[in-house]
């Protein structure tokens, strides 16, 4: 004859609440407006985070590249996209001749200012340009 196993009791509400209130290591019950709260500020914390450490915070500056009409040069078109008047300072770098130049322009809001053969720099292919403005810089490179 086989013998039943024994039947164990059931434990308590009280003892699962605690369980797991201990396991979550809260000394309450979270309600669920608290645990959306808490939910939500962590994801905004974290993209804030992510943006700043990444260097992605919204850059004023963008570079726009055309044709020069006197050579065949490029031109490197500074297009400040903020609602702002902006000072930048633009670095242009070419690996070719191994030669750099530094501007540091005043853009007005959503104004292009222009680097090209009139203001010293005829800029070819490979060459790299680099923004810098409050603190964040960006790198660009001519196609």
């Amino acid at each position: 004859m086989k013998e039943n196993p024994p039947v164990l009791s059931k434990p308590s509400r009280r003892f699962e609440e605690t369980k797991t209130a201990r396991w979550l290591c809260w000394p309450f019950k979270p309600t669920p407006f608290l645990v959306k709260f808490l939910i939500v500020g962590s994801v905004i914390l974290t993209v804030v985070l992510f943006s700043f450490v990444t260097g992605q915070v919204n850059f004023p500056f963008k570079v726009d590249y055309r044709k020069a009409l006197t050579d065949g040069s490029y031109v490197a078109q500074i297009v400040n996209t903020s609602d702002k008047v902006q000072s930048v300072k633009i670095t242009l770098h070419s690996p070719t001749f191994n030669r750099t130049k530094v501007w540091t322009l005043i853009v007005n809001a959503h104004q292009v200012k222009e680097i090209g053969y009139l203001e010293g720099w005829a800029a070819s292919s490979g060459d790299t340009v680099t923004l810098e403005c409050k603190g964040v810089s960006k790198k660009f490179y001519i196609p």
